[in-house]
């Protein structure tokens, strides 16, 4: 097997079981959730804004503020993994 960084490996592992046993596979990469039982002090933007709300204190907005980015609820991300792992057993097509 590659060497891959530690993020990485699920996506490696996947692919190179695709490639030795030619079982289609599916890789849902999800990124900058949010939701309950977050932790406070986890340094994302979600949850420094939840924080300083909190406090009381005035957000901070990083960089010069012209940068964009995104941000999903994480019950959207799980309804987004099932429609998208329906859509593949729909249209066979779609597989990797």
């Amino acid at each position: 097997m590659r060497r891959a960084s530690r993020v990485c490996w699920p996506y490696a592992w996947a692919f190179d079981y695709y490639r030795e046993h030619g079982v289609p596979i599916r890789v849902a990469r999800i990124f900058n959730t949010y939701g309950p039982r977050m932790a406070l002090d986890d340094g994302r933007v979600v949850s420094n804004f939840v924080k300083q709300a909190l406090e009381g204190v005035p957000m901070t907005v990083y960089g010069d503020g012209s940068q964009v980015g995104t941000s999903e609820y994480r019950c959207v991300a799980f309804q987004w993994t099932i429609v998208s792992e329906q859509s593949h057993i729909m249209n066979p097509r779609l597989l990797f």
